[in-house]
This record gives C-alpha cells, sequence and structure tokens, in this order.
C-alpha cells in the first residue's frame, strides 16, 4: 500500500464515523417500529365483531391506547 493512500485513510473514516450514530439511530427506530407493528398485528387478530356492545367498546379502547 503506498504511503499516499495510508494517508487519505484517516481523511475517508472521518465522515463515516460520523454517520454510525445516525446509523445506530435509525435501525433502533427500525426496530421500535416493527416492534409495534407486530404488537398492533397481534390486537388486530383478537378483535372479533362479536359479543354485547361493552366488549366491543373495551376492545376499541385497547386499540386506541396501542395506537397512540
Amino acid at each position: 500500500m503506498s504511503l499516499k493512500v495510508r494517508r487519505s485513510i484517516p481523511d475517508r473514516q472521518r465522515p463515516l464515523k460520523s454517520l454510525l450514530p445516525q446509523v445506530e439511530s435509525l435501525e433502533n427506530g427500525i426496530s421500535d417500529l416493527s416492534r409495534w407493528i407486530d404488537e398492533g398485528e397481534e390486537l388486530l387478530a383478537t378483535h372479533k365483531v362479536d359479543g354485547d356492545i361493552n366488549m366491543l367498546e373495551e376492545r376499541l379502547e385497547k386499540h386506541k391506547v396501542q395506537s397512540s
């Protein structure tokens, strides 16, 4: 490896290292969003349009809480 190439490595690494926290934050956000979607799908799977009005209102309230 030439000396010129070796000298350029730190300059090339600097922008990449500065992006790392942003990439990690994005990955965490994607994981959180995926978990939220999974929980929502599980909740929706429990919804049935049967029973009395009180049961339906209770399910609706659970859905509102999960969605907020």
